[in-house]
């Protein structure tokens, strides 16, 4: 699923063979992203349905799901440096 430029820390692209699975049946995938706002806002104006950001002992995370309704959650670990 190639995602759009601009690049940024959190930017992921990837593209997986064809899988004999049904559209919406992958679950739990992690975006691990430097800034956890900044990404849930670009989602946001792309017309996704991102949840608050959760702080679980100090890990923020994000839930999503995208159109094909796989689930997705964005990931910041605030003790991690960012390149």
């Amino acid at each position: 699923m190639p995602t759009d430029p601009p690049v940024t820390p959190g930017y992921l692209q990837f593209e997986s063979p064809k899988l004999d699975m049904e559209p919406g049946s992958l679950r739990g995938l992690h975006l691990v992203v430097a800034d956890i706002e900044a990404e849930r806002n670009r989602l946001i104006a792309n017309g996704i349905d991102v949840e608050p950001v959760e702080d679980v002992r100090g890990v923020q995370f994000a839930y999503f799901a995208d159109p094909d309704g796989n689930t997705w959650t964005l990931q910041h670990l605030p003790w991690r440096p960012t390149r």
